[in-house]
């Protein structure tokens, strides 16, 4: 795989609509933003190519644990089920076309066959 052109930026800042309460509080966040462009998929030593170029942009969100936020939830302080603590993931990127052979898109048809992409949804028990 060719990662192309990748940019990784980090930036640390304050949000709005993390508080379910009170949409107009802001909640302090690290966003990192990472731009590749000009990615590549390729097939045994580049003599195939899978996908030609694309461009991948993911933006990635995390709420920062200060240590006020750390000791309001432990004199609980604050109600913890009106904070959105989870992350947030925005992917965006350009349309993915693969050239497969048929020997590996038989290879992908057997792995989905034996259900290699099956979730029971009993995840959250581990």
């Amino acid at each position: 795989m060719d990662l192309g052109t990748t940019k990784i930026i980090s930036s640390t800042g304050p949000v709005l609509g993390r508080w379910k309460s009170n949409p107009e509080k802001e909640t302090w966040v690290t966003k990192f933003d990472i731009d590749m462009s000009q990615m590549s998929i390729k097939y045994d030593s580049n003599q195939f190519e899978i996908a030609p170029s694309f461009n991948l942009n993911i933006a990635f969100e995390k709420l920062n644990y200060t240590p006020l936020l750390e000791e309001s939830y432990i004199s609980k302080d604050i109600d913890f089920l009106e904070l959105d603590i989870s992350y947030k993931i925005q992917m965006k990127f350009s349309p993915l076309i693969m050239h497969l052979r048929s020997d590996v898109y038989t290879y992908l048809l057997r792995c989905v066959d034996l259900n290699i992409n099956y979730s029971d949804s009993l995840t959250k028990y581990f």
